[in-house]
């Protein structure tokens, strides 16, 4: 009888230990605290537009848009806390170019850094030590506002996967092709693409733009013409051709309304985009030779579960392909949801609203990142700080 209490008494427990822990199997994030550039120097907080993790995990680099300059941190790799490290801003030291730090990457070696300088009409580039995280300022790349060689406002940079070139979209309505010295990190105008010409017809305000992750083809947003474009990359010379132009209301493509930041699934096969003004995600699937986007479904704000979705802005698909998160600027949320990764359909599961769920500081969310281990999510807005979220 003793045997059988004490069986008993043990199942009853571990059925105890299974209801105590599910609410915890039921949370998606946790808050994982504001991580500010400087604990010890109040003043020195920044309107944090963008931030961006070096390939090795290590540190993390954000663009200050408020005080023009470039704030580095380093990374635990455990908690996804940061520390405090440096920051580069524009006019000490010589730097040049940081006027409006708006968006900043990482080059794929990891040897240098490129910011956009939003009100300076340039990118700047700084040499980084790979063990220290620091920066050395390379030079500011400058090109006239007006004629062939036009920059532009630079709204969005990325870097093709082989590092040969850097890739912007300008706020002229404009995608400007750049080649870049991979031991020195100097870039040299290579071509600007513009609405109207060749063809363009979508890159009206454009906003947003990356790279599939074979390199063989360029996405841009434009919000003003609610469109996605499509251009095949030449390898060699970086330049580009036009593909497509998808536009919403048109071969049933919805959800596009203000369209403004894009992401793509690891495999390259499915790319996801925000709807600003349409409150909404949507998926397109990816023919991985010829570039071209098939739509194939948009969750929308208000549909169904889907909420905390007003004002979608950036998302992020965790490199592990299993969730997607996005950023709801008037929401002040951080929407999950699961990913199929056969479909790429979407499932919404919770969303982490400023206030609630002890998430504090998120205000205005306009940029996110997830680290490469999709352990933790890093987000930026208005709130002069950056803020962290971990997977269970």
């Amino acid at each position: 009888m003793k045997q059988v209490y004490l069986c008993t008494s043990l199942g009853l427990a571990f059925i105890a230990m299974l209801i105590g822990v599910q609410p915890a199997l039921e949370e998606f994030l946790t808050f994982g605290g504001i991580q500010k550039d400087d604990m010890n120097d109040p003043e020195r907080h920044d309107w944090i537009a963008a931030v961006a993790l070096s390939p090795d995990n290590r540190h993390v680099y954000a663009a200050g848009y408020g005080r023009s300059g470039v704030i580095v941190f380093k990374r635990d790799p455990q908690s996804g806390k940061l520390t405090f490290i440096e920051s580069q801003k524009n006019g000490v030291n010589q730097v040049d170019g940081l006027a409006g730090a708006l968006r900043i990457t990482v080059s794929p070696d990891g040897k240098h850094v490129y910011a956009a300088g939003y009100w300076d009409y340039a990118l700047a580039v700084f040499r980084r030590d790979m063990v220290t995280g620091k920066l050395s300022f390379v030079e500011s790349k400058k090109i006239e506002v007006s004629g062939p060689n036009d920059l532009g406002r630079v709204r969005c940079l990325a870097l093709s996967p082989d590092g040969k070139h850097v890739y912007t979209a300008n706020n002229n309505d404009s995608v400007v092709v750049l080649k870049r010295d991979a031991l020195t990190g100097k870039l040299n105008f290579v071509e600007s693409h513009k609405k109207g010409a060749g063809g363009l017809e979508g890159l009206s305000d454009a906003y947003s733009l990356i790279l599939s992750p074979d390199g063989n083809q360029v996405y841009v947003t434009g919000a003003g013409d609610n469109t996605l474009t499509v251009f095949k990359r030449d390898a060699d010379t970086g330049k580009l051709i036009l593909v497509e132009t998808v536009k919403n209301k048109s071969n049933s493509v919805e959800g596009l309304e203000g369209s403004t930041y894009i992401t793509m699934s690891a495999d390259g096969n499915y790319l996801y985009a925000t709807g600003f003004r349409a409150n909404a995600v949507v998926v397109f699937k990816r023919d991985t030779a010829t570039g071209k986007l098939t739509w194939v479904e948009a969750q929308k704000n208000g549909i169904g579960a889907v909420t905390k979705l007003c004002g979608a802005t950036a998302l992020s698909v965790s490199p592990n392909g299993k969730r997607l998160y996005v950023a709801s600027e008037i929401d002040n949320a951080l929407a999950v949801f699961s990913r199929d990764g056969r479909t790429g359909k979407l499932v919404f599961k919770k969303a982490y609203r400023n206030g609630q769920d002890n998430v504090q500081g998120l205000f205005s969310p306009r940029f996110l990142t997830t680290s490469a281990d999709s352990r933790h999510i890093y987000v930026s807005g208005k709130s002069n700080n950056l803020i962290l979220f971990s997977t269970p």
